[in-house]
């Protein structure tokens, strides 16, 4: 799977307000597979067979598209303009409302690498509810040394500490599908539960948003390591 550095940057108010929870399965795949096209500015114009490729769908069904850009546009998580083009035919642009601040980094990888399209819809619920949820792994002087060129972030992962009952609450996942989409994440290695050494009782999770270091333990067990400079004493859980 290649890897690049452009990333659209998720309001985490749609989180936390739970808009996101609020949202259909179909919604929520879409969001991304347009959102992940955006410029300068929040607009894209990805074409809706591209959206329901990016989204897990089959390519001949576009009926889960239009129901989800249906369900986003009454949301107000996007605008969408229809453009003249060539051949006397329309193409839609779409716009998002991206503020400067408060938001983290989806990466473009997560979705033209076909994972966000191989998840479940549970999965992709609880994947974004935690990223949502989660703060930076390092603190704010040593995230300096974790970008290139002050925008792209040389960590991989976020730890979330939020619990169980939190993830239920912002989600709307009943404890079953809960559950599923957890053990789906934490086998693709997009969760990795961890244990705070300081505190027998006190579960976290690193939460991964690049892709090549995925299931790899020993790059995760070094960045842990690289922790206990800030007094953040993780291990693996298993």
């Amino acid at each position: 799977m290649t890897t690049n550095d452009h990333f659209f940057k998720f309001n985490r108010k749609i989180v936390t307000s739970k808009a996101w929870r609020e949202l259909t399965n179909h919604a929520r795949a879409v969001f991304l597979a347009i959102a992940i096209h955006t410029k300068k500015g929040g607009t894209c114009f990805p074409g809706r067979n591209l959206i329901c490729k990016l989204a897990g769908y089959h390519p001949d069904n576009l009926h889960p598209v239009r129901k989800g850009v249906k369900k986003l546009l009454s949301k107000d998580l996007i605008k969408r303009e229809h453009i003249p083009a060539r051949n006397h035919r329309v193409k839609c642009k779409y716009t998002f409302d991206i503020p400067e601040k408060g938001c983290f980094a989806f990466y473009d990888e997560m979705v033209h690498s076909g994972l966000w399209g191989e998840l479940s819809d549970a999965e992709r619920n609880l994947y974004i509810t935690m990223r949502g949820l989660s703060g930076a792994a390092f603190p704010a002087e040593a995230e300096k040394e974790k970008y290139v060129e002050g925008e792209t972030p040389k960590r991989h992962f976020d730890l979330c500490d939020k619990e169980k009952d939190d993830f239920l609450d912002y989600s709307g996942l009943g404890i079953r599908s809960y559950w599923n989409a957890m053990r789906g994440l934490k086998e693709r290695g997009l969760v990795v539960k961890l244990r705070n050494n300081n505190h027998d009782d006190d579960i976290s999770h690193a939460v991964f948003f690049r892709i090549e270091n995925l299931n790899n333990i020993a790059f995760l067990e070094n960045e842990l390591v690289e922790l206990t400079v800030y007094d953040k004493f993780y291990s693996i859980s298993d």
